[in-house]
C-alpha cells in the first residue's frame, strides 16, 4: 500500500507539473512599479506606461492568448503605450494577425513600438512597419519622437535590434536638447550599458523572457545573448540609468513556461530631488 501511494503521488506530481508548464502561459500577471527618476521634470509626475513585450506571434502562440494581454494593457488606460520588440515568431506570414491585434491598442500619447531579433530573422519588419503605420502605431528605428505632457516637452527614443540590426543610438538622439527626459525602447536589456554612457535615464527591453523556465532556487535555465546581465526586472546601473526587461506575453520553442508566467506591465514615473 506505500507502495502504491508513493507511485500514485508520484504520478500526481508529474501531472500537476506537466500541467503547469503547459498552463503557466496563459496565466498572465500585471506587474505595478513606481520608478523614481532625478531628471523627471515635476510636470512628468505620475506619467504612467503600459508595456508590452514579445508577443511572439506564430505556430506556439495564439491569437487569443495575445488578445488577452493586449485588451488587459488598454484597460489599464495608461498614458502611453510601449511595445517592445519580438512581435512574430517562425514565419512572417503571422504579421497580419500580429497587425490587426496591436492595432486595436490606443493610449492618449500614443503606441510605440521597436523591432526584436525574430523580428528580422523572419524578415518581418517591412510588413510590421507598413502594418504599424496603417494603425497609428510608431516604430521607431534610431529615432525619436518628442512628446508633451502637461507642457513639459520629453522624447520616446528607439533603436533597432542589438543582435541582428543596426543600433545607433547616438543618431536616435542627437537632435534631442540635453535638458529634457529620454524613455528608450531597446528590445535586448544588455543594451542598456550603452544607454547608460549616453546618460539616458530609463530603458525598457524584453527578449530575455526570463528564461521563460526557471527552476526554484537555481534560476532561469537558458538565457540569450544579450539577455544575460539584466533578465528580469528592475536593475540600477552606475550613474542613474535604470532598465526594466518585461518577460513578455508569449513563448519560444519549446512553447512552455515554468516560475515565469507572462507579464504586461504598468509603469507610474515619478520625479524625485536630485
Amino acid at each position: 500500500m506505500k507502495r502504491r501511494t508513493f507511485l500514485a503521488m508520484g504520478a500526481a506530481a508529474a501531472g500537476l507539473g506537466l500541467a503547469r508548464v503547459t498552463l503557466e502561459p496563459w496565466w498572465l500577471e500585471t506587474r505595478r512599479l513606481t520608478l523614481e527618476l532625478q531628471s523627471l521634470p515635476s510636470e512628468l509626475d505620475g506619467l504612467t506606461v503600459a508595456q508590452l513585450s514579445d508577443l511572439h506571434r506564430g505556430p506556439w502562440v495564439p491569437e487569443a492568448l495575445l488578445r488577452n494581454g493586449i485588451q488587459q494593457a488598454q484597460n489599464l488606460e495608461a498614458d502611453m503605450i510601449v511595445l517592445t520588440g519580438d512581435f512574430l515568431s517562425v514565419s512572417a506570414s503571422y504579421a497580419p494577425s500580429l497587425v490587426a491585434l496591436v492595432g486595436e491598442l490606443r493610449a492618449p500619447l500614443g503606441v510605440y513600438a521597436v523591432l526584436g531579433n525574430h523580428d528580422l530573422w523572419v524578415r518581418g519588419q517591412e510588413a510590421l512597419a507598413r502594418g504599424f503605420a496603417r494603425h497609428g502605431i510608431q516604430l521607431l528605428i534610431n529615432r525619436a519622437v518628442q512628446l508633451r505632457h502637461r507642457g513639459a516637452a520629453f522624447w520616446v527614443v528607439g533603436v533597432d535590434d542589438c543582435w541582428s540590426g543596426q543600433p545607433d543610438l547616438a543618431l536616435a538622439l542627437k537632435d534631442i536638447p540635453a535638458d529634457q527626459f529620454r524613455l528608450l525602447l531597446a528590445h535586448e536589456p544588455d543594451f542598456a550599458d550603452v544607454a547608460a554612457s549616453f546618460g539616458v535615464p530609463l530603458q525598457l527591453s524584453g527578449h530575455s523572457h526570463g528564461g521563460q523556465f526557471r527552476l526554484p532556487l537555481l534560476g532561469p535555465v537558458v538565457l540569450p545573448p544579450h539577455g544575460r546581465k539584466y533578465p528580469k526586472g528592475l536593475y540600477r546601473l552606475a550613474g542613474g540609468t535604470q532598465v526594466y526587461t518585461n518577460v513578455g506575453l508569449g513563448v519560444v520553442s519549446p512553447p512552455i513556461r515554468l516560475g515565469c508566467p507572462p507579464e504586461l506591465t504598468h509603469l507610474t514615473l515619478r520625479s524625485c530631488p536630485a
